[in-house]
């Protein structure tokens, strides 16, 4: 499948696991990785790789231009890693992308997001890796040990007027929302317009899959209204089987037929 490019804004993305390479020592590793526009720092684990436990992530504070930069910069990394032997285990390494539209989003924007996303987090979470379902550090919102029903259900009730008047970023830091390790975080929204997608395994071969699938999720954020957006969650749920729930939503977030297929079937679990 082929990157799409649908956000007037920037990506980065972090990426954890180990480099099974003993003939190289760590630093020649974050050397070759600094000259490709990437840095390495520790975390994750599992791999059981000589060089195990760490994560490389875009080296730029603001994520890389979608539009004129991050084509070159994926293929650079997928290179890099590769001649690096990088290696992952899906309950241990998990990939975080975070991506920023350059004028942010409207409070109905964020609103639909939460909408989207909440409204069929366990369908989200069954395209990816079991292991990333119950991990603490990106796992589903009902793994989280603080509660947010009473936000989420002001969220869902809420109507459009009460929607542009609410304060959204106010409302989620009293409700404790803006936690890093919620697998959908805006805990570096404010200055910055980023929103994290923290669920995702370090699965290289599905790297594309998930960032077409976050410009999605945000695409229609703001081509949808808020109905559309609960109408078709009420259609995804009333579909009989996973998989038809499955290519239903990816194709009414914007996937056609044919790619909503392959994101389906193809993406290693």
């Amino acid at each position: 499948m082929k990157l799409k490019k649908l956000i007037d804004g920037r990506l980065g993305i972090e990426m954890e696991g180990g480099f099974d390479r003993n003939d190289i020592t760590i630093s020649s590793i974050r050397n070759q990785l600094n000259s490709h526009g990437f840095a390495l720092t520790v975390d994750g684990g599992g791999t059981d790789c000589y060089h195990d436990g760490y994560e490389w992530y875009t080296n730029s504070h603001d994520g890389i231009d979608i539009f004129s930069q991050l084509d070159n910069h994926l293929n650079e990394a997928f290179d890099v890693i590769d001649e690096l032997n990088f290696k992952t285990n899906a309950r241990y390494s998990g990939l975080h992308i975070n991506i920023s539209r350059y004028e942010g989003c409207t409070n109905t924007e964020l609103f639909n997001i939460i909408h989207l996303f909440y409204g069929l987090e366990e369908l989200i979470f069954s395209l990816i890796h079991p292991a990333r379902k119950n991990n603490g550090m990106s796992g589903r919102l009902e793994q989280i040990n603080y509660s947010k029903k009473d936000f989420l259900n002001d969220i869902f009730n809420s109507n459009v007027l009460e929607q542009e008047q609410l304060n959204l970023l106010q409302m989620m830091n009293e409700a404790g929302y803006n936690n890093k390790f919620n697998p959908l975080s805006f805990h570096k929204y404010q200055g910055t317009n980023c929103i994290e997608f923290r669920l995702f395994d370090a699965e290289p071969n599905n790297l594309i899959y998930y960032i077409n699938m976050v410009q999605h999720i945000l695409d229609i954020s703001r081509n949808r209204t808020i109905y559309q957006i609960r109408k078709m969650i009420d259609k995804i749920k009333d579909k009989r089987t996973l998989k038809a729930k499955q290519l239903y939503f990816l194709k009414r977030i914007g996937f056609t037929s044919s790619e909503a297929k392959k994101v389906r079937d193809g993406i290693k679990k």
